[in-house]
């Protein structure tokens, strides 16, 4: 008799770990489904305000001459040189899910560097869906949408390239977050 007690507490026990996994498991697929942002760069406010940044952390750049506001969930990595005179990227930390974004910097003008930027996302497998022009700091600039065409595993992708009339500086984001990108930029002086 102590052993069927025995066994049938085992047996208890590994049921429970099992309903107690199985709950865990549907709460986190609730959870991503549920459509919550967990990039705070991708939050808009109602009234299309930069989100609250006070407990951001601000990335600058005294060689290319600019800062930029970033959350905490975001490591800047660094990269001199190739296609770029400067290139940075900030990648979201580990188990959000959520593209982050970049910075480049060269020495092309501004149509040089939209018409570059627009052949490698093509050969990339994205498509030109809007272009519009903006203006930051007193700086001309250029807005660029692009949708996947064909290519599942590629995200849209927006792009705004501005040229303070030495430099071309390109913010690549996703474009939820890409108003607030160019907001949370900023020109040294």
């Amino acid at each position: 008799m102590p052993r069927l007690i025995l066994k049938n507490n085992t047996l208890l026990s590994i049921g429970i770990l099992l309903l107690v996994l199985s709950l865990a498991a549907t709460a986190s697929f609730l959870y991503v489904r549920s459509g919550v942002e967990t990039n705070p760069l991708n939050t808009q406010e109602k009234n299309n305000s930069v989100p609250d940044t006070t407990s951001w952390e601000t990335y600058t750049n005294k060689k290319w001459g600019y800062t930029i506001k970033i959350p905490p969930l975001l490591v800047p990595r660094e990269k001199e040189g190739g296609e770029y005179l400067h290139f940075v990227v900030f990648l979201v930390s580990s188990g959000v899910e959520d593209t982050g974004l970049a910075i480049s910097v060269s020495q092309r003008e501004l149509p040089e560097e939209a018409n570059f930027i627009k052949e490698k996302l093509k050969n990339e497998g994205g498509k030109l869906v809007n272009e519009e022009k903006v203006e930051k700091d007193k700086f001309s600039g250029l807005k660029m949408l692009f949708e996947p065409e064909g290519a599942e595993e590629l995200t849209p992708r927006a792009v705004v390239i501005v040229n303070n009339g030495r430099l071309s500086y390109s913010l690549s984001s996703s474009p939820e977050a890409i108003e607030n990108v160019l907001a949370l930029f900023t020109f040294l002086d």
